[in-house]
């Protein structure tokens, strides 16, 4: 089974040539999350229409315990257990794929390289039986239009204009800085210069202690009020600072490629379960993917009709 992108692409694959249930899907890249959810799926349907489960993985992660006792239900709790750990470990390796591809293909010479360098096609095999060298059966599925990029980088996309105007405003605020500086030095200076005036009207007031309590209280009405002080006045000349709250909202690039969002993900996976139901209801020979395959592993060289890049499996 291959699962594609068509867009941007050829309107025939190869593997339509050799009559195998293709998925076609409208979209110019396949992301690794949207590969990860297709392989999950893609496993859950083999493992059904292979005859290793008795129903199909969603259907048992919905089946009620009534017996954690009995030994069919840890059977079905730990392949559920398995398949959860399975299915987040084809997220982070469909990561790995697409970072060690880029890797590899910054190594090859530019006249060797595609004019779309950065999709290619890969390919998960899902192999039935006791062990690898004895599988019963082994089945095939090909993802042609993978992203292909070096995770973690950042892109080097070009600075928003937002941002830019932004880093303007901070690079002009050195002068309304050193202006600001300059007033608060002189707000020290006539700071000190007030609490001298304090000092002397309090030695004035220690000095007539004969006085009475009404005297002491109208020296002390004399002195000027804070609010009437110059240094809590602004000079008109210095502009405004510019709001502190407003920098940080453009900091972040924007991002190469948008992720799908869980209605395309729902989507795709129907599109893949109503492909692979209709292969079944369509087998006419009896070698469909709900039967036994045969594998023949050969040189591919001997087989002038197959593609080249379908090295690892020959279906009969």
């Amino acid at each position: 089974t291959t699962t594609g992108s068509t867009t941007g692409m050829a309107n025939t694959t190869k593997t339509d040539q050799y009559d195998v249930p293709t998925v076609r899907l409208d979209t110019e890249r396949v992301t690794h999350e949207l590969a990860a959810r297709l392989a999950t799926s893609f496993l859950a349907h083999v493992l059904f229409l292979k005859n290793q489960i008795p129903f199909p993985v969603v259907q048992l992660a919905r089946m009620p315990d009534t017996d954690t006792r009995c030994r069919a239900t840890k059977k079905r709790q730990q392949l559920l257990s398995s398949f959860d750990t399975l299915a987040s470990h084809l997220y982070t390796t469909f990561v790995a794929l697409s970072t060690s591809l880029a890797l590899r293909r910054t190594r090859v010479d530019a006249d060797e390289k595609s004019g779309r360098s950065d999709v290619g096609t890969v390919f998960l095999a899902i192999v039935l039986g006791p062990t690898i060298g004895t599988a019963k059966s082994r089945v095939i599925m090909g993802i042609d239009g993978f992203d292909i990029k070096v995770w973690g980088l950042r892109d080097d996309a070009p600075r928003s204009p937002t941002l830019t105007k932004t880093v303007e405003c901070s690079e002009n605020d050195g002068p309304s800085e050193e202006s600001d500086s300059h007033d608060s030095e002189e707000d020290v200076e006539t700071d000190g210069s007030t609490e001298s005036l304090y000092e002397t009207d309090e030695e004035s007031t220690v000095d007539q202690t004969s006085s009475e309590d009404g005297e002491e209280d109208s020296s002390g009405d004399e002195r000027p009020p804070l609010s009437r002080s110059p240094s809590l006045s602004l000079p008109a000349s210095s502009p405004p600072p510019p709001p502190l709250a407003s920098a940080p909202e453009h900091v972040a690039l924007p991002p190469r490629l948008e992720e799908p969002d869980d209605t395309v993900l729902r989507a795709a996976e129907r599109l893949l379960s109503f492909t692979l139901a209709r292969a079944c209801a369509e087998d006419v020979h009896g070698q469909g993917i709900a039967a036994e395959l045969r594998m023949f592993l050969h040189d591919p060289s001997s087989f002038d009709f197959l593609p080249g890049e379908l090295i690892y499996s020959v279906y009969v």
